[in-house]
């Protein structure tokens, strides 16, 4: 037996926000959101060590986390980096929580970026017969 990760989903309940809201979420979006039980931000580095992904796919995770705006990235430089430094814009934002979130429904799912990409596809499908 194989787990698919990519496959599985589960229920997460936020509950640092004024009002409560139950999500459903990739395994590799609840490995992100489960890290920011310690901390408020994140650089992508110390996430990549904290959730063990690989980047592309932490990536791809912190995208669909930040287009449904519970995750707002911020540009941010670590101490001691100059403003030249080699370091690319996506290793140097801050992923932090979105404190003032609001959603009209209290439970819902995050899309993830396969999906919406598979909904424009039959869109674009649909639209071409």
């Amino acid at each position: 037996m194989t787990w698919l990760h990519h496959h599985s989903q589960a229920d997460l309940q936020l509950s640092y926000l004024k009002k409560p809201y139950t999500i459903t979420v990739t395994t590799y979006q609840m490995a992100v959101l489960y890290t920011y039980n310690q901390y408020e931000s994140f650089d992508l580095t110390t996430l990549c060590q904290l959730t063990q992904l690989p980047k592309e796919e932490l990536m791809t995770t912190l995208n669909s986390l930040t287009d449904c705006k519970l995750l707002k990235a911020q540009a941010g430089q670590e101490v001691g980096q100059e403003v030249g430094g080699d370091k690319s814009k996506d290793e140097s934002k801050l992923y932090a929580l979105n404190k003032g979130y609001f959603n009209k429904r209290t439970k819902f799912k995050i899309a993830t970026a396969s999906q919406k990409d598979s909904q424009q596809v039959r869109v674009d499908h649909v639209m071409c017969m």
